[in-house]
């Protein structure tokens, strides 16, 4: 299994588990701890806190890719200057000549055929330039995927994938990446912290999961498991390319790199398509 060091959480509070901020000191710690153990991928965004100027003080060569946003906002005519200067920035502050990748942040803007089109052909002149390699997108959901694909074939997709969201397998589209030779990213596979917790330590807006989160642990006993390891196994098993992880300290990254792959049964069974539970930006 390959990881991609997630970056939202350097020098900030991110996740329903996090209760501590992520210095710059132990970011950098992180980062080069992560380098050693050959984590050689970074996934980082403008949004996440002063994580590129972090990332751009580094000296470890990582391929690093970013993502492009405030897009919904913007009207079609001020596109071109509204990319051309965040991908600028980007590159400045990751002190790069060359982006491995870029991802649509706002898949909503594929809503809009026009739009969407000419935002991707921006972006494709600096693919042509040479300023960046591949062009993705990020999503919440996989039916914002059909409007995409309408548009353009992405190099990549990051999508969300635990034990409780299966829906990217359901619906089909991962056998779709795999067959049209897409590569997939796996993000939230803890469901941002929520599958590690105890029971008794649930925040209260999620009580009312609380007979889901009880059959999961019930899963883990019963396969002899840890939460964590079930959640990674979970990922490994559908073969996933890569699997974005999210550290807040380096006994995490240990844990990461040390963990023992399991055979375990497949659980389906688990799954929830209750977007309330599922989808954090309704949190």
């Amino acid at each position: 299994m390959k990881f991609i060091l997630g970056t939202a959480q350097l020098n900030q509070k991110y996740g329903i588990n996090n209760k501590t901020k992520v210095t710059i000191k132990n970011s950098f710690k992180i980062i080069r701890y992560a380098h050693r153990n050959k984590i050689k991928e970074i996934d980082t965004a403008p949004g996440y806190a002063d994580s590129q100027k972090i990332i751009g003080k580094i000296k470890n060569k990582f391929l690093i890719c970013s993502k492009i946003n405030g897009l919904l906002k913007i009207k079609k005519d001020d596109l071109e200057a509204h990319i051309a200067k965040q991908i600028h920035s980007i590159l400045n502050e990751l002190s790069l000549n060359r982006l491995n990748g870029v991802y649509f942040h706002e898949p909503e803007i594929f809503k809009n055929k026009s739009k969407s089109l000419f935002a991707y052909k921006i972006l494709d002149e600096f693919r042509k330039q040479k300023l960046i390699k591949k062009i993705g997108v990020s999503i919440y959901e996989p039916k914002i995927l059909n409007n995409i694909f309408k548009i353009f074939k992405p190099d990549m997709v990051q999508f969300p994938l635990n034990v409780f969201d299966q829906r990217i397998i359901d619906e089909g589209w991962l056998d779709y990446f795999f067959k049209n030779n897409i590569e997939t990213q796996a993000r939230s596979i803890f469901l941002q912290g929520l599958l590690l917790m105890k029971l008794k330590d649930l925040p209260k807006r999620f009580k009312k999961w609380k007979k889901n989160f009880s059959n999961f642990h019930s899963y883990c006993e019963k396969n002899e498991s840890t939460p964590y390891e079930v959640s990674l196994n979970f990922i490994r098993k559908y073969k996933v390319n890569k699997t974005i992880i999210g550290i807040e300290n380096i006994d995490q990254l240990r844990m990461l790199t040390n963990y023992k792959v399991k055979s375990i049964s497949n659980p389906k069974h688990l799954k929830i398509n209750d977007p309330n539970l599922i989808d954090p930006r309704l949190w």
